[in-house]
């Protein structure tokens, strides 16, 4: 099924199309796109694709150098006929980039965050599944659907995609672990893909979460603690230090200019004891508030233009009511 609506989009005689990765995106992204690449160049060897994104995070800018993987600059996105926008599930997250809506051209979303609405509403191109701990893992769906084995550049590209974005496979399930024995099998080394994605974290990223962590303000709503803080940069990253910390939901903030962002982060724990999906509660936070959100159920952001305090509040405010309905935690 996935391959066909894949399929379906490339045989609409586009000549020349990007793929579309996040804003500052991370291995998953890139090394999906990468891999994107890769098998339409096996499928429609007659159509050219670039990868495009507004700016890599630190990872991935070490795996692009490794792998070589070709990433355009400079270019103009009202140039090509088609976008595949990868491990995104609305414009928004695009950044520089998100303007590609507006352009009345065909779009397909190749995705494992829930989809937001507005992703059908742009496009009937949506391969989705939810269920998957990664955008590259849906990608060696594909190939394998395909019947086509990747190269030991590819297999090695998505290999990465898919430890990283399981956590190491602290998120993955049967199917993630047949994936990566296929694509060990197929020439990725899992070893140079843990060598690839360890880091030193540098000293502005210690100093946001130091920093998040003195600014946080705790909310106790039926024992679950939630916290919220500020910094002008890692947001996620700030908000896995609150969750490491003890925060059963950790929600940090972000302004810049005129845009303001918001990451948010909650345990396995909270999320099968009371059910709650960050994902869908930033979705609904743009409905109310002027901006754009979705994720996982334990890992959303938002991008929007309007008031940051009103944001927050908002977003707090759809926490606690639905908190309120739920068990409440247990007490040491």
């Amino acid at each position: 099924m996935a391959l066909n609506i894949f399929e379906t989009f490339f045989k609409s005689h586009h000549k020349k199309i990007l793929i579309l990765c996040h804003q500052n995106a991370d291995p998953d992204a890139l090394c999906s796109a990468y891999a994107i690449k890769n098998l339409v160049a096996h499928l429609f060897p007659g159509i050219e694709l670039l990868i495009g994104s507004d700016d890599l995070n630190k990872i991935s800018n070490g795996i692009l150098e490794d792998l070589q993987i070709p990433l355009a600059k400079n270019f103009n996105i009202e140039l090509f006929d088609a976008f595949i926008i990868v491990d995104t599930n609305n414009v928004e997250q695009l950044g520089c980039y998100r303007s590609v809506s507006t352009l009345s051209k065909p779009i397909m979303f190749i995705d494992h965050h829930t989809p937001h609405l507005s992703t059908t509403q742009i496009t009937k191109y949506v391969v989705i599944d939810e269920t998957s701990s990664s955008t590259a893992e849906i990608v060696y769906n594909l190939f394998k659907e395909a019947g086509i084995k990747p190269s030991p550049d590819t297999a090695m590209a998505l290999l990465i995609g898919i430890t990283y974005d399981s956590k190491h496979f602290l998120l993955a399930n049967a199917s993630t672990f047949k994936a990566a024995t296929d694509l060990i099998d197929a020439g990725a080394d899992y070893t140079s893909v843990v060598e690839r994605l360890r880091i030193l974290m540098p000293r502005s990223e210690r100093i946001a979460r130091l920093k998040a962590i003195n600014r946080a303000q705790i909310s106790d709503v039926r024992n679950w603690l939630i916290a919220v803080s500020n910094v002008s940069a890692y947001e996620a990253s700030a908000c896995r230090a609150l969750i490491e910390t003890g925060a059963d939901i950790a929600i940090v903030g972000a302004e810049r200019k005129n845009e303001i962002r918001i990451s948010a982060r909650a345990t396995q724990n909270i999320h099968k004891k009371t059910g709650i999906h960050l994902g869908k509660l930033m979705e609904e936070l743009g409905t109310i508030v002027e901006g754009m959100g979705g994720g996982h159920s334990t890992a959303a952001g938002f991008n929007g233009k309007d008031n940051y305090t009103k944001a927050i509040n908002h977003l707090l405010k759809l926490i606690k009511k639905q908190l309120e309905n739920a068990p409440p935690a247990p007490i040491d």
